[in-house]
């Protein structure tokens, strides 16, 4: 009995202590209960706080959870707690989620979607088992989560355009560019650089930028500077200086030899470089053609025939060619730096300099000095005649007169003999013209006093001598008519080779008389116009007016086909004018006033010359002309009376039967 109550006790006390333990276990669960109760609320009250749409489905794709924020995305409500996922969803998430976590429950790892919706708005979808497999439980669910990568979506396809943009604008730029990392290798190339070394860009990609061209670019000087970029030097040290206008020959792949100038530059922020390689082949060329060209400018210069000066604003010799040196006597070394006043006459400096200065204020391709005459000075002091012409350069350094000079001394003096024999042809011609007009009077003279007398003379006696006889008569008659005849022309020869009118009674009347030949002989009327103003003038001055009056009346009867004409006669201060005009055909002079044929009126205008007188001719095609003559008064020339033969004086033509009234009545011989 006692042995029973003792196992009793025993059992007892496992009893007690085995109710202790579950007492203790009780504890540690309501504690632990209260520990997920509270970690269960927070958790709801941050699945409720969270702005990330979060969905919770189980192993069977049913709703178990979601946050507020995925209720209005994947439009959930909680009547949709157990309901399948891809029933519940909104059709454009449906698929999406669906597919995402059959992926999940197939691959036990997370899934990430890049997913659009319809207004163009970006997602990224993820899905992760629930719990992971790392924790060593089943998987009983999948957690979506959708969040919201718009902004960084757009600004990635703008960072994507911008990449392409500025890719296309690399690739145009006609320079070789290339990208280079920290150990020189290279990143990225251009198109101009395919086009300049060949292959790919993916070729180039990696390669060390001292394996290109053959190893052209492997240069220690090169390899030194590009290397300092590089490098992140310490706070307050400057970082290695960027590489400017590095030129080297190379032989390229795809371009042959080439010349290239190298540019670097540290990318800001990185360690790379870029690496610009400029084609220079062509501009090298181009320098080497241009020195050439300048070369062979100067030296044309140096051997041009004409003297060439280059000279600055402030007037200092620039440069002086061999001709300009030889013209004015000095040697290249002493005209170069000398002013160009010192080449002009003392007394014209000053007016020199203010033309020099007015010429470099507006200058113009011209002639120096117009029409007047420049004189040089050499440099032993003695003058020479020159012809200057300018032209301005405009340089960097400022702008620079070109004085082109030349010595005009030979020409000078062939233009004074040139001068000298025309001189002395006018003069020639001028004598020609008095001794023509003296010979004229001369015959005119014999004519009168030799053969006109006999012809009177026999006119006289066959007159007193006719007889009785009607024959004789009749014979005797006709005879008579015969000299009457000859006396008549012998009168109009006389007055045709010098009418006596002319040296009777003077020029005024002589025209007069002219004036009413032309109409006898040829039907042409001309008006004497006469102011009646003293007009005195010696023998020679009015015998050419008169002969130049003449031809100029001929003329009007060959040419002009007008039935009248004009001849006034003014006195205008010291000259006699003389006016010639019609209203016939006209014609077009030349710069000199006549024709091509019009060798009259130069022959007239050359006889007025010594004269010291002039010649003006206005016509145009049918408007007439008119001729003006215009000679000097009060002229003391006279045309010598031909030689008296034995002691007998010539006595004055006599006028014609044909002169008018009042030179008969005034002085002239019947």
């Amino acid at each position: 009995m006692t042995q029973g109550r003792d196992q009793f006790q025993s059992v007892i006390d496992r009893l007690e202590a085995a109710n202790a333990r579950l007492r203790s276990v009780n504890d540690e669960m309501r504690v632990r209960n209260a520990d997920a109760a509270r970690l269960g609320s927070e958790l709801a009250d941050v699945l409720s706080s969270i702005e990330i749409p979060i969905v919770v489905v189980d192993a069977a794709a049913r709703l178990q959870r979601f946050t507020p924020a995925a209720g209005p995305i994947f439009g959930l409500s909680d009547a949709d707690l157990g309901r399948s996922i891809g029933e519940v969803a909104s059709p454009f998430h449906a698929s999406a989620v669906a597919e995402t976590v059959e992926r999940v429950l197939r691959t036990l790892a997370a899934v990430e979607t890049m997913i659009e919706d319809d207004t163009g708005h970006w997602y990224q979808l993820t899905g992760r088992p629930h719990p992971t497999p790392s924790t060593g439980g089943p998987v009983q669910g999948v957690v979506i989560t959708l969040v919201d990568v718009d902004r960084a979506k757009k600004a990635e396809a703008l960072v994507v355009d911008a990449l392409r943009y500025t890719s296309s604008i690399v690739d145009g730029v006609r320079d070789a560019l290339i990208v280079l990392d920290p150990d020189l290798r290279i990143r990225s190339v251009n198109r101009a650089y395919l086009r300049t070394c060949g292959g790919t860009a993916d070729d180039a990609r990696g390669r060390s930028l001292f394996e290109i061209a053959g190893g052209a670019l492997d240069i220690p000087a090169l390899r030194e500077r590009l290397v300092a970029l590089t490098k992140d030097q310490p706070e307050g040290e400057p970082e290695g200086e960027p590489l400017d206008g590095f030129c080297l020959s190379v032989d390229c792949p795809a371009a042959g030899r080439r010349v290239l100038v190298l540019d670097a530059r540290r990318i800001e922020a990185t360690r790379d470089v870029l690496l610009a390689l400029e084609d220079a082949t062509d501009t090298a060329r181009a320098d080497v053609a241009t020195r050439r060209a300048e070369a062979d400018t100067r030296l044309m210069l140096e051997n041009a025939p004409s003297g060439v000066l280059m000279v600055d604003a402030s007037g200092v010799i620039l440069f002086a060619n061999r001709t300009v040196c030889r013209i004015f006597g000095y040697t290249s070394g002493e005209l170069l730096g000398l002013d160009v006043d010192r080449l002009v006459p003392a007394a014209v400096r000053a007016h020199h300099e203010g033309h020099r200065l007015a010429y470099a204020a507006a200058p113009t391709s011209r002639p120096m000095a117009g029409d007047r005459d420049l004189v040089g000075v050499r440099k032993d002091g003695s003058e020479i005649p020159v012809e200057v012409a300018l032209c301005s350069l405009d340089r960097e350094d400022g702008r620079v007169v070109v004085c082109f000079v030349a010595d005009v001394s030979q020409r000078r003096d062939a233009e004074r003999r040139i001068r000298d024999y025309q001189d002395r042809l006018e003069q020639m011609a001028f004598d020609r013209a008095v001794a023509e007009e003296r010979e004229r009077r001369r015959i005119a003279i014999d004519l009168h006093d030799r053969i006109g007398q006999a012809l009177a003379l026999a006119q006289i006696k066959l007159t007193t001598a006719r007889g009785a006889d009607d024959a004789e008569r009749s014979a005797i008659g006709e005879a008579i008519a015969l000299v009457a005849q000859s006396i008549d022309d012998t009168r109009t020869l006389t007055f045709d080779l010098s009418p006596p009118v002319l040296y009777d009674l003077g020029l005024d009347e002589a025209l007069h008389w002219l004036s009413e030949e032309l109409e006898k002989r040829h039907g042409l009327r001309v008006d004497i116009a006469d102011d009646a103003e003293l007009k005195p003038l010696d023998e020679t001055t009015s015998a050419l007016l008169f002969r130049a009056v003449r031809e100029l009346l001929v003329n009007v009867v060959k040419h002009a086909r007008s039935p009248r004409a004009t001849v006034s006669l003014r006195r205008r201060g010291d000259s006699y004018e003389i006016a010639v005009e019609d209203q016939g055909v006209g014609f077009a002079p030349d710069a000199r006033g006549t024709t091509r044929s019009g060798f009259g009126l130069m022959s007239v205008r050359e006889q007025l010359r010594p004269l010291g007188g002039t010649m003006t001719v206005a016509s145009a095609p049918r408007q007439g002309t008119r001729v003006s003559l215009s000679v000097p008064l009060r002229k003391h020339r006279s045309v010598p009376p031909p030689p008296a033969e034995g002691a007998e004086a010539c006595a004055v033509p006599a006028a014609p039967a044909t002169s008018t009234p009042r030179a008969r009545q005034e002085g002239g011989h019947a």
